[in-house]
């Protein structure tokens, strides 16, 4: 029998963003085990402490509930919609830190399309994640 060691809360909802990504950092220690949605936050806060500004955590999903998957993207253009990736300009790159890879936008998609089963009768959408899902500080 295996045994889940996660000392996280179940509930989640009442976090500020960064007592989030302080307990995901101490889990990702303590077990070395994180989602793809914990590494993307991870990544994130880093490029935020970094200053870099024009990046993007992402979620895809598709009408199955079984295929969604967070990654970040970097280099985003100034007036880049992150939802829209036609809007990410000619520098921007997809960092997935879950698979460890780093890819050109088109080639994300590819690899997601492929690996997560999506196609047309399953589409991928797209939105970004951020903030607005944590408590704001007091």
């Amino acid at each position: 029998m295996i045994k889940i060691l996660d000392s996280r809360p179940k509930d989640q909802s009442d976090m500020h963003f960064s007592e989030y990504i302080n307990m995901v950092v101490k889990e990702f220690r303590t077990h070395h085990h994180g989602n793809c949605g914990e590494r993307a936050y991870i990544l994130c806060d880093k490029l935020n402490k970094m200053g870099i500004k024009n990046h993007a955590t992402i979620q895809i999903d598709g009408k199955k509930n079984y295929n969604s998957h967070v990654f970040n993207v970097i280099g985003l253009a100034e007036n880049a919609k992150p939802s829209k990736p036609e809007t990410w300009g000619p520098n921007a790159v997809v960092v997935d830190a879950w698979s460890n890879r780093i890819f050109k936008p088109q080639d994300a998609f590819a690899f997601y399309n492929d690996f997560l089963c999506y196609g047309e009768d399953n589409p991928i959408k797209i939105k970004e994640l951020g903030y607005k899902y944590f408590k704001s500080p007091n």
